[in-house]
C-alpha cells in the first residue's frame, strides 16, 4: 500500500472512531455525500488531519480544499478511491 492510502486509510480510522462509527471496511465507506457516514464537520476534520499527517510525516505541504471540494457531484470526498485519487493529482 502506497504511503497516501496508508495515510488516508489511518486517518479515516481515527476520524470514524472518534465519531463512534463502525465499519469493516473503510476502503469501502462512502464518505460525503447522499449517502456518506461522515457530516460535514467531521470531513473537516478528516482533511485536517490527513493534512497533517502528510505534513508532519511526508514533509508535504498540501491543501486539500477549494472553492469546489464539497459540490456533492463532483467532490473528492465521496469515498477513499476518489480522495486518495485527488491527493496524488495534488502532490
Amino acid at each position: 500500500m502506497d504511503k497516501v492510502k496508508s495515510i488516508v486509510k489511518d486517518a479515516m480510522v481515527m476520524i470514524l472512531s472518534e465519531q463512534d462509527i463502525e465499519i469493516p471496511d473503510v476502503e469501502q465507506t462512502e464518505i460525503y455525500g447522499v449517502n456518506g457516514i461522515l457530516n460535514s464537520l467531521a470531513v473537516i476534520r478528516l482533511v485536517v488531519e490527513i493534512e497533517e499527517r502528510l505534513l508532519n510525516d511526508e514533509g508535504i505541504a498540501v491543501n486539500l480544499t477549494n472553492e469546489n471540494s464539497f459540490h456533492l457531484e463532483k467532490t473528492p470526498f465521496k469515498n477513499y478511491s476518489t480522495l486518495c485519487s485527488y491527493i496524488k493529482k495534488l502532490i
